[in-house]
C-alpha cells in the first residue's frame, strides 16, 4: 500500500512511497552510515534501561507510559502485562484491531489499568 509522504509548504507531494521501499531505504542508508545506527541503539538502549529496563522496545515503553496515566504502578503494570500476555508483539493488537468489530479484547487487557 503506498502513502503520501506528506505536504510540504501546503503543497502535496506527488511523489509516493510504500511500507517496503521506505524500509529498503531506511537499511541502505544504515550500510551508509553504521556509525549512525550504531549511536542511535546505544541512544535506544540507554532510554529503555532510563525506564526501568522492563521493555523490550520504545512502543513498550510508550504504552506502558499512558496506561500509568490516573492510575497506581500496580495497576497500569498489571496491565501492560495482560496486554503483552495476551497480544505479544505490536502487530498482533494492530491485526486484533483491524479485524474485530470492537475493541474489546483489547480493552479487557487493559481495564484493570483504569
Amino acid at each position: 500500500e503506498k502513502k503520501p509522504l506528506g505536504e510540504r509548504q501546503g503543497k502535496k507531494i506527488k511523489r509516493i512511497i510504500s511500507d517496503e521501499e521506505c524500509e529498503w531505504i531506511v537499511n541502505e542508508l544504515g550500510k551508509l552510515h553504521p556509525h549512525i545506527v550504531d549511536r542511535n541503539d546505544k541512544r535506544r538502549q540507554e532510554w529503555l534501561e532510563g525506564c526501568g529496563g522492563n521493555h523490550d522496545s520504545l512502543l513498550d515503553s510508550v504504552i506502558s507510559t499512558m496506561l500509568s496515566q490516573n492510575t497506581t504502578d500496580a495497576n497500569s503494570k498489571a496491565g501492560f502485562r495482560k496486554l503483552k500476555e495476551r497480544f505479544p508483539t505490536w502487530s498482533q493488537v494492530l491485526q486484533e484491531v483491524k479485524c474485530a468489530s470492537s475493541l474489546e479484547a483489547v480493552e479487557d487487557c487493559i481495564r484493570v489499568a483504569g
